[in-house]
């Protein structure tokens, strides 16, 4: 089926969810210093460019409460992820909920270069405390 499926690991992966072939699971040493030194368990997070929410399934087994809202541009996203993930084009005006943090890695180099002022303007538009 193209994918593997990765487990729950206590403190590391909250909940089981597949993988695409060729994707990795989020950085565990990232993710728990992110998690430790700039996260707290009330913040709120959106993740621009989340895949299939590697990175929220890390955060989410660290801090439970975090309140993670993910969008990836790929068209099968929210079919794949069973909706924890949404669509979302970033090269065009979003409309999202404000989080604490946005959080956006491994997507510029994604961006058609005429697109990146507008996707610099929804990371910026989206965050109350800061971007990761």
């Amino acid at each position: 089926n193209g994918s593997t499926v990765v487990h729950p690991v206590a403190g590391q992966i909250d909940v089981e969810f597949r993988l695409p072939l060729n994707h990795v699971v989020a950085d565990d040493l990232f993710a728990s210093v992110l998690a430790e030194k700039v996260l707290t368990s009330a913040s709120s997070l959106t993740d621009l460019g989340a895949g299939v929410g590697q990175f929220g399934h890390s955060l989410k087994a660290r801090l439970p409460n975090l309140a993670y809202y993910g969008y990836d541009g790929g068209g099968n996203v929210e079919e794949f992820t069973s909706g924890y993930v949404s669509f979302a084009d970033l090269t065009v005006p979003l409309s999202l909920k404000q989080t604490d943090w946005v959080f956006s890695s491994e997507v510029g180099e994604h961006i058609p270069n005429q697109h990146e002022a507008q996707v610099i303007a929804n990371i910026h538009a989206h965050n109350c405390k800061g971007v990761v």
